[in-house]
């Protein structure tokens, strides 16, 4: 009888920390971890390839704030690069989400950076 109760209370206590682990990549990987009014600036940087080598005619757009470069991902964003273009250097508030995956497409199979990207929903001077 001992063994059962050890038993089922170990599992549940597993559950329970699997679960909020679960919830939290979850939140990251799916939905995303709502940002609100974060002030941040606005960078450019030019694509530098895996192999080191720099295209000027393709240009990535980045919010930084904490001390991080995040990436936006314009295929899920509201925002434009365009509408970017003139704050570049200046400070911003945006509204988003703080996501994880792939960068530079949306289908798994096609090569991509990874890691963490914003999704902007609502930016402002």
């Amino acid at each position: 009888m001992k063994i059962l109760v050890v038993v089922i209370s170990l599992c549940w206590c597993s559950g329970a920390v699997f679960g909020q682990t679960t919830e939290h990549l979850d939140t990251i990987e799916g939905r995303g971890e709502k940002i609100e009014n974060q002030k941040a600036t606005v960078v450019i940087e030019v694509f530098t390839d895996k192999g080191g080598r720099k295209h000027p005619e393709i240009v990535d757009y980045y919010l930084s704030f904490d001390d991080k470069q995040y990436f936006i991902k314009f295929s899920e964003s509201t925002i434009r690069p365009g509408s970017l273009q003139p704050l570049v250097g200046k400070s911003v508030y945006f509204y988003g989400y703080l996501k994880n995956g792939l960068w530079d497409t949306d289908d798994p199979k096609v090569q991509s950076r990874i890691g963490n990207y914003l999704k902007v929903t609502r930016l402002m001077k």
